[in-house]
């Protein structure tokens, strides 16, 4: 069984073999897909609660969610780049009718050739604009093609956000019912537009070459940025939360697992741990080599450090070129139900791929640095904390 996360993008995805496939404008926006060899399962978590409005007036409420609770992927029309946004911090979502187009029906004149036949039928194309108000009082204008969930009392229904919607041949843009408004209950805007950010200074310089947050609850990644010379980091505009920080150097990684805000009250103890090294070990994907570097948790939760590394051949390389070596660091969130622990979210924090020669210089050891872990942006907006890392494990 192995979990895979479909982006709407060009992508290479890459067998289990080493075959590379590709794929392109695949749009399968939020979902966690378990392929079990018989079929597809597809969850769809609680939620949270919203009051829905449609375009002709009709309200409802009840819980909305996204598949598997993944983030609402936008497509930021400012910043010109998708962005993965959690319900939970979000307020407000508003779509509008951007354009109408009239179109003409056609056909392909024949299958697998470009020329088109147009056909005596005309339909109407709508484009629609999203604007979403975060807590942070930032708004974000930008497009938006997503499937919610609303659950009410004992049934569910299907919520459709939309980039465009084309008509039915007898329809027109008036006989279009969209979603007008989704107002988060509970939630408001506590902020300017700025958000949280954690800076500090990084000693030894030119150490470090990346920096990364990862979010307590909903497993975000968020980026940092760093100055010339590496001697201070800044990630800036984060939502309220719990966060642990990940730092990249060329041959180490220092990390820290924090559960603050997770609910854990209890550690794992060795017979856990050593079902979770195995259920990570068993799910089937890319890499050849999964190994646990560290694990933090309790009673039915669970949350590892993992690095993956694969030598075998794939088909990257030409015939007569030498392997490359793929090597890969992820957060995994892991639950419990009888004896067995299940992968149900997972952070990427880095990948790469290299000579299998370059192997003592790129192949990277984890420190575990305990200071890095459980930094609170709950209560502080502005949070400073100065890193020193040891050039040796």
């Amino acid at each position: 069984m192995f979990n895979n996360y479909f982006r709407f993008c060009a992508l290479y995805v890459i067998g289990r073999e080493g075959e590379v496939l590709v794929m392109r404008e695949v749009l399968w926006i939020g979902l966690l897909v378990v392929v079990t060899g018989i079929g597809l399962e597809v969850r769809a978590e609680e939620g949270a609660r919203a009051s829905i409005e449609f375009s002709d007036g009709t309200k409802k409420s009840g819980f909305l969610s996204n598949t598997n609770d993944e983030p609402l992927r936008i497509y930021s029309l400012n910043l010109k780049k998708w962005q993965r946004i959690p319900l939970c911090d979000i307020v407000s979502i508003e779509m509008e009718v951007e354009k109408k187009e009239k179109l003409q029906a056609w056909r392909f004149k024949e299958e697998g050739k470009p020329e088109k036949v147009y056909l005596d039928k005309w339909y109407w194309r709508l484009h629609f604009v999203g604007k979403v108000t975060l807590k942070t009082g930032e708004r974000v204008d930008c497009h938006i093609s997503a499937v919610l969930h609303l659950r009410i009392d004992d049934r569910s229904e299907r919520l459709w956000l939309e980039r465009y919607h084309k008509t039915e041949e007898d329809e027109t843009p008036d006989d279009v019912v969209y979603v007008k408004r989704i107002l988060f209950e509970g939630a408001k805007v506590d902020g300017e537009g700025e958000g949280c950010k954690i800076f500090g200074d990084i000693e030894p310089a030119n150490m470090v070459k990346a920096v990364r947050l990862m979010r307590h609850s909903v497993g975000e990644v968020y980026e940092g940025g760093l100055n010339d010379n590496a001697s201070k980091y800044v990630v800036k505009n984060l939502p309220p939360g719990v966060y642990d920080l990940f730092l990249l150097t060329e041959n180490q990684v220092f990390v820290a697992l924090g559960l603050e805000g997770e609910g854990v009250k209890e550690g794992l103890n060795d017979e856990d741990k050593s079902l979770i090294a195995r259920a990570v070990a068993e799910n089937e994907d890319f890499y050849e080599t999964k190994e646990v570097m560290c694990a933090v948790g309790g009673e039915n939760f669970a949350k590892v450090l993992v690095r993956k590394i694969r030598k075998g051949r794939t088909t990257l390389e030409k015939k007569d070129e030498a392997p490359l070596q793929f090597l890969a660091f992820e957060a995994l969130f892991l639950k419990k139900s009888e004896t067995r622990w299940h992968i149900v979210k997972r952070m990427v924090l880095h990948r790469e791929k290299f000579g299998q020669h370059e192997e003592k210089e790129k192949m990277k050891e984890v420190v575990i640095l305990e200071g890095l872990g459980n930094k609170d942006l709950n209560k502080e907006k502005s949070l400073r904390y100065d890193v020193v890392l040891s050039e040796k494990k």
